[in-house]
């Protein structure tokens, strides 16, 4: 009997230790579980883990910065570390992955933008050929060049009237909340019935010989002639700093150009928004059908919808790429514009103020309204506010959503993480979004290691003076320890 009663013995013991490898999936099917069995263990790694980010967040170039962190685990939501994560943060681009959830959720991930050619009148003169612009964020100048040559094959000789009708979206106003600065750089376009090569281009400053005007080059001449344009910058010798500035008057439209370009300086390119977005795909448009033979007699630019010609008909149709590829640029790639115009376009086909359907997106999703308040889609806003526990809600509640979770740039892979975690064990199972201001860096996403659940996090950092190559090292640095921290909370 006391042999077989230390049999018994040794089978609890055996069995225990096993418990103790059990994979985290198995686990996490009943937390309490799990923290009996391994409370110590919980609580060291946790130490551990706190004091790696706490020696990273309390270095001495932080002081005066503030830090907002929010790492849980994705099913279970156990919350590995915490700092301020209840407070708001200026966000950044994180912002888009509250729009891009929305826009998403209500479009659904095949809805395309579409541009119409409606035409009267027969060929080979037709009386009228009516444009009009929905937000398409991807329209080319290729695709244009296309369209006309299609029209020419057509029999199509001469166009009595060229309407190009923006009345899709409002009459465009620079978001109030940006910095009047971000307006005239290809980065802060502004959204519009009608985009063409996302409405910029791009300006390229050449050092001359020492003492004369740097040489200006333009991408696209027609774009350019919406610029007044006064250089006043000059070049100087190699051993002088390089300091170039661009000012600009966008109610006269005039872009002054000061400063000095060293002689042994590559051309310093400059990517410029376009005032006008109308005219200049008015004038692009004309300029591209007079290429292929096509008289135009009259065009006009018409902002305001009005009762459509009864004889019109559809000649032609572009379509922008599916809402599952233009998320890929908003968030993997941090386009601006792409944010903007699809929360437009969100509010043109619900018919509702852009903000309010979006909290009633979210809200339904389950994200709580208090966790944010926001000003634009994009982020490029200084009065977007989100705490990074909302930021965490909203990871949390879309990771199954396989359009929304590939959007997102991948560690040393793609968009705008292509060139971080490079030579790192997690590149390739990072899955975030960038945030980058003057003074905010941000990076909230999924760490998905082999064989571990899935974490979740948003980490913020606000106020610094450091430049963003630092900012960003810091928050990398973070990750690293979460990712070499796992091991220890799995206990694999």
């Amino acid at each position: 009997m006391k042999l077989i009663a230390s049999k018994n013995c040794q089978v609890v013991i055996a069995i225990f230790f096993l418990l103790l490898q059990l994979p985290t999936q198995l686990l996490a099917q009943d937390n309490s579980s799990y923290k009996d069995i391994v409370p110590e263990r919980e609580q060291v790694c946790k130490a551990d883990l706190g004091k790696k980010i706490e020696a990273i967040v309390h270095r001495p170039e932080w002081l005066r910065s503030q830090w907002g962190i929010a790492i849980e685990t994705l099913k279970s939501k156990r919350i590995l570390y915490q700092l301020n994560g209840d407070r708001y943060f200026i966000p950044a681009s994180n912002t888009k992955l509250l729009s891009s959830a929305a826009v998403l959720l209500k479009l659904g991930a095949n809805f395309h933008s579409k541009t119409s050619f409606y035409a009267t009148g027969n060929t080979p003169n037709l009386s009228s050929l009516r444009v009009v612009g929905r937000g398409d964020p991807t329209l080319s100048l290729a695709q244009l060049k296309t369209v006309a040559q299609q029209l020419k094959e057509r029999g199509i000789e001469k166009i009595g009237e060229l309407i190009i009708d923006d009345s899709y979206f409002p009459n465009p106003t620079i978001n109030d909340s940006w910095e009047w600065g971000d307006s005239y750089f290809d980065y802060g376009v502004n959204s519009h019935s009608f985009i063409l090569e996302e409405n910029a281009f791009n300006l390229t400053l050449t050092p001359q010989e020492i003492g004369k005007p740097v040489k200006l080059t333009f991408s696209d001449k027609i774009a350019s002639r919406q610029w007044r344009i006064k250089n006043y910058a000059t070049t100087t010798d190699k051993e002088k700093p390089y300091h170039i500035s661009l000012q600009a008057n966008l109610g006269n439209s005039i872009l002054e150009i000061r400063g000095k370009l060293p002689i042994d300086n590559k051309p310093d390119i400059w990517g410029l928004a376009i005032p006008n977005p109308s005219q200049y795909f008015l004038a692009s448009w004309r300029q591209i059908l007079g290429e292929v033979g096509i008289e135009v007699d009259h065009a006009t630019i018409v902002h305001t919808s009005s009762q459509i010609n009864q004889n019109e008909r559809e000649i032609v149709q572009l379509q922008s790429p599916s809402l599952g590829e233009l998320l890929v640029k908003m968030n993997g790639d941090s386009n601006n514009l792409v944010a903007e115009t699809l929360l437009e376009i969100l509010a043109k086909e619900t018919q509702q103020d852009k903000f309010e359907i979006l909290e009633k997106i979210l809200s339904q999703l389950g994200v709580d309204r208090a966790g944010y308040n926001l000003k634009d889609g994009s982020g490029l806003s200084r009065q977007n506010l989100i705490a990074p526990k909302a930021l965490v809600e909203i990871l949390r509640l879309m990771f199954d959503n396989q359009i929304y979770h590939q959007s997102l740039a991948i560690a040393g892979t793609s968009g705008s993480l292509k060139k971080r975690f490079l030579n790192t064990p997690i590149r390739g199972l990072l899955y975030a979004k960038t945030g980058t201001l003057t003074g905010v860096t941000a990076l909230s996403g999924y760490l998905e290691m082999p064989n571990y659940e899935p974490i979740v996090f948003s980490i913020i950092l606000n106020n610094s003076t450091a430049d963003t190559p630092k900012m960003r090292e810091e928050i990398d640095e973070i990750i690293m320890g979460v990712a070499e921290g796992m091991t220890c909370f799995y206990n694999r």
